[in-house]
């Protein structure tokens, strides 16, 4: 017997499901986890170790699975071939195309651009949403706040930062979940993992804005977070098996880190056919306000995603009216979440209308019609949940007011680019990571000298949409929600109002060029801007909007926002050596616009902000492998837009 190796064959008391996930199980048929779980089928007892081996075995080989092998070691995958055809709607971005990166700047060197040399990054910009997930349940369990009390705060965190954002969560049954939770593992007993799922999704959540509003220097608690709500979700076996919880704790991850809902255009549909199968389109299923709210939710990120990309929406119209917002309207009065919510919505309904344009070879002049009525119609829609908001005595109402008015600007001057660029063509772009396209380079003047092809109102609603955008950024206690306020970009507006501009440095745009339903959105502190001088309010508004979208969201933003931001900020300064005989003529009456209320708060912020060399800016930013001609770059930039 000496030097024999004994082994013990030990029966495997858990159920198969358990098992090969490393949950717990009571070892009940079924047990309470598979019941939780509802994967009842999966409950069985009595297999074999060597079968589940294989199984794992097979999957290892599957040809399905992605890795790189480097002596005989596997290894992750981060990045697949570079070279890869994108299409790009002709409606994506029109004032400002993305388009025009993608043939500058590759993928490859995109990252390798200095940026942080110069601008200060926040944490968040380092997140990596495909890192490996947490590799046992036992690895999740550990992450939970040692005590009730200390969970609670980070629940409170979400519904005070998030929830009103995103109203589709129950705070009075989150905290029954969290009760449950703690007791059970108080008393030993098997947890529900859905529940943990969900609670590890808010943590994560909580975490992450406290990383972008800086209450949290790092992203360690953020990445452990969501590491377990990533196993939790393959536990779930989402999105194979619908489930309420798993879709809530997807929904809220994901639109807390991407909130314009960029790469929202893989997934969006799969989360409106989730809550079919869930019946969350029928209104008779549920009670619950936060469940009607979920759905129209669902289809507020496929028409957002669609809207970003510039194409037509997937969800058939009647999605829409499945469950009418005429059910939450009584609830506008009490809640400031809900009628922001309601007013999303209500803007969603005619971005339906508009992107489905996009899609006819010929526009029908009832239909064009029938859409610019319905867009005027929101606008009183709008004003009257502003009202509501206003009412509520928040002091969070402006910032959603701003923010509704903003959405419905970029609704309305969609609509004008449909007009402008129907008769266009697509493009379909080859993407490439050898090298750094450049072209021949182009005298700027020359570009901007062409005469602007878009009409007055697009111009009107660039510079209300700048003032609101404006109004937005100078709120007060607005920290909690900087993690939203991020997705605002405005770089394409500023354009039309900075092209313009160079084109008529004297033309007026009074509050009585507005169109009626436009004017209605112009408050005392625009009104009385704008009525002090009709031409030189603009060369204001643009510094002040550029001053604090550098203070407050620089940081923030990806490469490719930034990248966008530098060539803004470029092109005014070739814009303001072009005027400054008129603005130096001017000079008094710029300072007294300074001194306006809503200017004079933004300068106030403004100036406890550290100066940035600009020129140093432009000398520091550049690839490892090859210069980036900024001039040339922007030459070709601004030809894009002819």
């Amino acid at each position: 017997m000496t030097g024999q190796k004994i082994t013990r064959k030990r029966v495997i008391k858990s159920c198969k499901y358990c098992y090969e996930h490393k949950l717990k199980c009571n070892k009940e048929k079924p047990c309470s986890t598979c019941v939780g779980l509802s994967v009842t089928d999966q409950c069985i007892y009595g297999f074999s170790k060597t079968s589940v081996g294989k199984e794992d075995e097979n999957q290892r080989k599957s040809p399905l699975r992605l890795k790189n092998t480097t002596h005989g070691k596997v290894k992750k995958s981060k990045k697949l071939n570079t070279n890869s055809v994108i299409y790009k709607s002709k409606f994506s971005y029109p004032f400002f195309t993305s388009s025009i990166n993608d043939r500058i700047i590759c993928a490859e060197h995109y990252g390798q651009l200095t940026l942080d040399s110069v601008i200060r990054r926040n944490e968040i910009t380092k997140f990596d949403r495909f890192s490996t997930p947490a590799r046992s349940i036992d690895d999740v369990l550990v992450l939970l706040p040692p005590t009730q009390e200390a969970a609670m705060s980070q629940i409170e965190t979400y519904f005070a930062c998030i929830q009103p954002i995103i109203p589709i969560l129950d705070q009075d049954r989150i905290t029954e979940i969290l009760s449950d939770v703690y007791q059970s593992l108080q008393e030993r007993k098997n947890v529900n993992a859905l529940n943990i799922l969900l609670l590890m999704a808010i943590f994560f959540c909580s975490s992450y804005v406290a990383v972008a509003s800086e209450v949290i220097p790092d992203l360690l608690l953020c990445n452990n977070y969501y590491k377990a709500y990533r196993y939790l979700l393959d536990v779930a076996e989402f999105p194979l098996r619908p489930l309420l919880e798993s879709l809530r704790a997807f929904v809220i991850v994901n639109f807390v880190i991407d909130p314009n809902m960029v790469a929202a255009t893989g997934y969006s549909s799969m989360l409106v056919r989730l809550g079919q199968q869930l019946g969350l389109h029928k209104s008779s299923t549920y009670k619950d306000l936060d469940l009607k709210l979920l759905w129209h939710f669902l289809i507020y990120i496929e028409g957002s995603s669609s809207v970003v990309c510039g194409f037509s929406f997937l969800t058939p119209s009647h999605f829409m009216s499945y469950v009418p917002l005429q059910e939450l309207s009584h609830n506008i009065k009490t809640d400031i979440s809900t009628a922001y919510a309601i007013g999303r919505y209500k803007i969603n309904v005619m971005f339906r209308h508009t992107m489905a344009l996009t899609s006819s070879t010929l526009l029908c002049k009832e239909d064009l019609d029938r859409t610019e009525k319905g867009i005027a119609d929101l606008y009183e829609d709008i004003r009257s949940i502003n009202e509501s908001l206003r009412c509520s005595k928040s002091k969070f109402s402006d910032y959603f007011a701003c923010t509704l008015n903003i959405f419905l600007f970029r609704l309305h001057l969609r609509y004008y680019a449909l007009l402008c660029l129907h008769s266009e063509k697509d493009k379909i772009l080859r993407k490439s990571s050898k090298e750094v396209a450049v072209m021949n380079s182009m005298d700027i003047e020359k570009i901007l000298e062409v005469k602007q092809s878009f009409r007055k109102d697009v111009i009107h609603l660039s510079i209300l949409l700048l003032f609101h955008t404006c109004k937005r950024l100078i709120q007060a206690d607005i920290d909690k929600f900087v993690w939203y306020t991020r997705g605002s970009t405005v770089m394409q507006y500023l354009f039309v109002v900075l092209k313009d501009i160079y084109q008529h440095p004297t033309r007026s745009y009074k509050y009585s060029d507005f169109s009626c339903p436009i004017q209605g959105t112009v408050d005392s502190d625009i009104r009385e801007i704008i009525e002090t001088d009709s031409a030189l309010y603009k060369y204001v508004l643009i510094e002040v909007v550029l001053g604090l979208m550098e203070l407050k969201l620089a940081s923030l933003w990806n490469n490719e926002d930034l990248y966008k931001f530098l060539l803004v900020k470029t092109l005014k300064e070739k814009v303001w050596q072009a005027c400054e005989q008129q603005t130096t003529h001017h000079r008094e009456t710029l300072h007294t616009l300074e001194r306006k209320t809503l200017f004079c708060t933004g300068m106030r912020q403004l100036q406890n902000m550290k100066s940035v060399n600009f020129e140093e800016y432009l000398k520091n930013w550049e690839s490892e492998k090859a210069p980036i001609d900024l001039e040339k770059i922007l030459n070709n930039w601004l030809l894009d837009f002819q």
